[in-house]
């Protein structure tokens, strides 16, 4: 699924490899949580600042489309 052209995350799907402040080695991960009122093929949909299970959070998404409030 996209939004703006850009791939909608869920909770549970894949993140590409990274590195983070903590984690200095490049490794992958999945998005930890959505948010919980918002659904998208049955999971919680991401946003931006969502945890990601490596400890890191999401940090772009679309900039005209909002979920929650």
């Amino acid at each position: 699924m996209f939004v703006n052209g850009i791939a909608a995350h869920c909770a549970g799907h894949a993140w590409a490899a990274h590195t983070c402040p903590d984690i200095p080695e490049t490794h992958g991960s999945v998005l930890a949580a959505g948010w919980p009122t918002v659904t998208a093929e049955g999971r919680t949909l991401g946003y931006i600042g969502a945890p990601v299970a490596c400890g890191s959070s999401v940090a772009t998404g679309s900039s005209n489309v909002f979920v929650g409030s």
